[in-house]
């Protein structure tokens, strides 16, 4: 079992939390995680995924099954802009797996 992502923010300002959740590697870790959780919870039958923690505020943020598509076009939106044409291919095709039911 794969450990869920842990976000630190250094500076709680918002202009702090936009930083840190914009920041480049942060959001190829959140991207990707979204990603393998969703693919890793439709084997599981999972109803939802736990994308990162953030244990200064003792929270989680999650994504419901009725949000997977949304989530991972936006995954495929990050795919596009960093130019990674193999990570597209596997999240169009997932995609297309939770819109057929599979």
């Amino acid at each position: 079992m794969k450990k869920t992502p842990n976000i630190v923010f250094i500076d709680y300002s918002l202009r702090g939390i936009m930083d840190t959740l914009f920041a480049p590697k942060i959001q190829k870790l959140l991207f990707e995680n979204v990603f393998t959780s969703i693919k890793s919870a439709l084997k599981t039958k999972k109803k939802e995924v736990i994308i990162c923690d953030i244990t200064q505020v003792e929270t989680s943020i999650s994504i419901p099954k009725t949000h997977w598509v949304q989530a991972l076009k936006s995954v495929l939106e990050y795919y596009v802009k960093v130019e990674d044409y193999s990570m597209c291919t596997q999240v169009n095709k997932l995609i297309k797996d939770i819109e057929d039911g599979r």
